[in-house]
């Protein structure tokens, strides 16, 4: 799978949980794929909800037993957070 593009949308910060939690909007040439990402509020940057992100793509049957890889774009992350 090849990402072009990560878009975050809805990113809260649950300070009685202590965490940021939101939606990375992943984008690829033949679609998109959407995953509810959390992180701890001291850990929160795009670095670590692209890794929880990750994390939840890795775990899926069509990662796991085929070996498909996650590649990105150099510009997939430019705008992340840039509200639609």
């Amino acid at each position: 799978m090849h990402i072009i593009k990560v878009r975050a949308r809805e990113m809260r910060r649950d300070s009685h949980a202590a965490c940021v939690s939101g939606v990375l909007l992943l984008e690829t040439e033949t679609g998109q794929i959407s995953l509810n990402v959390t992180v701890p509020a001291k850990e929160a940057s795009h670095n670590a909800l692209w890794l929880d992100a990750l994390r939840q793509l890795q775990r899926l049957p069509e990662f796991r037993r085929n070996g498909r890889q996650i590649t990105l774009a150099d510009t997939a992350f430019d705008g992340m957070c840039a509200e639609a």
